[in-house]
């Protein structure tokens, strides 16, 4: 068909094998096999010409348009894909433990968009900072829009393997290690005092300066945290981590939000990545209410 195609717009075989690259004899080669297949004349061959018959006229008109609708297909194809960075700041603990396991999955449904992750416990500055997203459970500043993405769910958590957490009651912390970390330093004494427990005083006690080495302390047996379980449910599902306490919960506990500085138009990058989360974060949320009970 392309050896036609080619004949055919210039009524003339050798000019098609110039611009296909073959020889003449090729070329009506090629032109010969399609008429035997057809059962019709596409030419009328004469001396220095091949002019098309009406049929080969029709012919033409289809097969041409055909091959540009292929070339465009292809040219489309071969564009590069224009893309846009996203830049998302997010605290240690959410980004490792639930961010970064799931960027694949937006990767491959939005593969024209970049993200470009950072960390940070302080209060989104836009002003300052150069990110679009911000991830956080401080509630946003002035002008700042702030969509709620999942409640935070802080709850005793542990490794499954710590001896004796399997059957553990809220008086039995008094044998245990309770882990507390600077930067929710109100989460035992909370929920201790929730729990009609206020005065506990356990066997031991860990400090650490962020909640990202308090949950890895869980994972090592260390102990016994607090910490939100929406974004541990990978560890939870997984077994790293269990809930001791499935029914207790910290009260008025501050719910995870994405925080913008500005504007978005629907269908901006801002606005799948958006839209991406709550997605993931409904799930998560469900899934942690089911291990619940």
């Amino acid at each position: 068909m392309r050896a036609f195609e080619v004949a055919a717009r210039y009524e003339n075989f050798a000019r098609a094998a110039t611009e296909l690259h073959v020889t003449h004899g090729a070329v009506s080669r090629q032109i010969a096999l399609l008429e035997d297949w057809l059962g019709i004349p596409l030419f009328r061959r004469g001396a220095r010409q091949a002019l098309l018959t009406p049929e080969g006229r029709e012919l033409l008109k289809e097969a041409s348009a055909s091959f540009d609708r292929l070339e465009l297909a292809v040219t489309l194809l071969r564009r590069p894909v224009q893309t846009s960075t996203l830049n998302v700041s997010a605290t240690p603990t959410f980004s490792m433990h639930w961010l970064i396991p799931r960027l694949n999955r937006f990767t491959h449904r939005h593969p024209d968009i970049y993200i470009r992750l950072s960390s940070s416990l302080e209060p989104a500055d836009f002003s300052r900072d150069s990110y679009d997203v911000a991830i956080r459970r401080a509630p946003p500043g002035p002008s700042q829009q702030s969509i709620p993405l999942f409640p935070a769910m802080s709850m005793p958590i542990g490794s499954p393997d710590l001896p004796g957490i399997s059957t553990i009651t809220p008086a039995g912390l008094v044998r245990h290690t309770l882990i507390h970390t600077a930067t929710s330093p109100h989460s035992w004494p909370n929920l201790l005092h929730d729990m009609d427990l206020k005065g506990l005083q356990p066997a031991n006690a860990l400090y650490f300066d962020q909640l990202y080495f308090g949950v890895q302390a869980c994972i090592n047996k260390m102990g016994i945290a607090v910490a939100p379980a929406v974004i541990l449910v990978d560890d939870l599902l997984a077994e790293r981590l269990c809930l001791p306490f499935p029914h207790h919960r910290a009260e008025n506990d501050a719910e995870y939000r994405a925080i913008v500085g500005a504007a978005y138009d629907p269908g901006s990058p801002i606005s799948r990545f958006l839209e991406w989360l709550l997605e993931e974060g409904q799930a998560s949320y469900e899934a942690v209410l089911e291990l619940c009970g």
